[in-house]
């Protein structure tokens, strides 16, 4: 069936794309070419979707086409619970159509403070809608204005509308299905790159999903590890095997089974450097819970330490737990890195005197004596976790 050259398939298709494009984007500006095209098919000059939160009564997603922004802010917070078709629609089967000219004469639609303050300064009259979600706390709903020189919406408008209230139902699930997964696996993302060595993490059947940004170098440098398609692999024959059979063991136990006895390993490199040191453990997730879809579903976390590389920790965070200044922050991180005072003193373009007076202030506020303990009491902390967050790879 078509309207104004627009067919009933051209505004499936295009909601479904939108509420794909809505959640890889997260811009619910996605919407607009399918209002646009619904507009015109049900031959209506203005419309919106919306979802709105009802305990808080704002829209947690709104998109509309022909209407006055400025004026919703008013509907979600106040009108819309003046709107007799609302009402009509809430003791109806959740995805019911109704029509204002059909619960009443024009009349007393006139007469009504949700017409006479609301719908009539925008120039709208007749009106269709129907609820898609409604559950305590959620309502989302699709809601086709028409001006009253315009004809009232007809059976035939209903129709069409109820034909596509189920496709609407299900791309607003799908939206918000693939929007939750979106926000995980940023989630996910976020804390990997807060770990201070490389994290790898691999679904149950051992590929590898998501990396922070540390992984990513030491797995591209192609130097002890690398990506297969099958999963994590060691460049040395040798170790190959034996992080196949660690990885192996560990998804085991991420199952419940197997017996817990899984070693650190050390993972040659053909540069000659020293080796990684690489420790796999299981994410015990109960088989069967949901936390990702398809072959996304987490099994293990690789750590792939590189000990030519020290992490530093973060002097925010040494500043807020230890109450050091910014310079003495400084030193400290120095120190972790492995420096003695005087490279220290160099490397900051300091006197040795000055680093000295730096460091006995530190001593006093972190109460440890000796370097050697400052550097204890810093890896002992949080203070290693990363705060400056970049993109690895998920």
């Amino acid at each position: 069936m078509r309207g104004r050259g627009v067919s009933e398939a051209d505004v499936v298709g295009a909601i479904y794309a939108a509420a794909l494009e809505s959640a890889q984007s997260g811009a619910d500006k996605a919407w607009g070419p399918s209002l646009a095209l619904l507009r015109t098919y049900l031959n209506c000059p203005s419309l919106q979707i919306f979802q709105e939160d009802l305990a808080t009564r704002r829209a947690s997603f709104a998109i509309m086409d022909g209407l006055d922004p400025s004026m919703m802010k008013s509907f979600y917070e106040h009108y819309l619970f003046l709107d007799p078709n609302y009402e009509a629609k809430k003791r109806r089967p959740l995805g019911s159509v109704t029509a204002s000219n059909f619960l009443m004469p024009d009349s007393d639609w006139e007469n009504l403070e949700w017409y006479y303050d609301f719908t009539r300064p925008q120039g709208i009259f007749y009106q269709m809608g129907a609820l898609l979600v409604q559950s305590p706390g959620l309502l989302a709903g699709i809601g086709i204005q028409r001006p009253r020189s315009a004809a009232p919406f007809s059976a035939s408008d209903a129709r069409r509308l109820r034909r596509l209230v189920p496709h609407l139902q299900r791309a607003f699930q799908v939206a918000r299905l693939l929007a939750a997964e979106a926000a995980s696996r940023s989630t996910l993302q976020d804390l990997l790159e807060r770990l201070p060595h490389g994290a790898i993490l691999l679904n149950r059947r051992g590929q590898v999903v998501a990396m922070n940004r540390v992984a990513v170098a030491l797995v591209n440098a192609r130097d002890g590890l690398t990506e297969a398609p099958d999963g994590l692999a060691a460049s040395h024959p040798r170790d190959r095997r034996l992080l196949r059979e660690l990885i192996g063991q560990v998804l085991s136990l991420a199952r419940g089974e197997g017996v817990p006895a899984c070693d650190p390993l050390r993972v040659r490199r053909a540069s000659g450097r020293p080796d990684l040191q690489v420790l796999v453990t299981p994410l015990r997730v109960g088989y069967g819970e949901e936390v990702g879809s398809g072959g996304c579903q987490p099994g293990a976390l690789v750590i792939v330490a590189d000990p030519e590389v020290h992490p530093q920790p973060s002097r925010r965070a040494l500043q807020a737990w230890f109450g050091l200044s910014p310079a003495e922050a400084q030193v400290v991180c120095h120190l972790v890195e492995g420096l003695e005072p005087v490279e220290i003193a160099g490397r900051l373009g300091l006197s040795h005197n000055t680093v000295r007076a730096h460091l006995r202030s530190i001593f006093s506020k972190m109460d440890a004596p000796r370097q050697s303990m400052v550097i204890r009491k810093v890896l002992a902390s949080p203070a290693l976790a990363r705060d400056s967050v970049q993109t690895g790879r998920l």
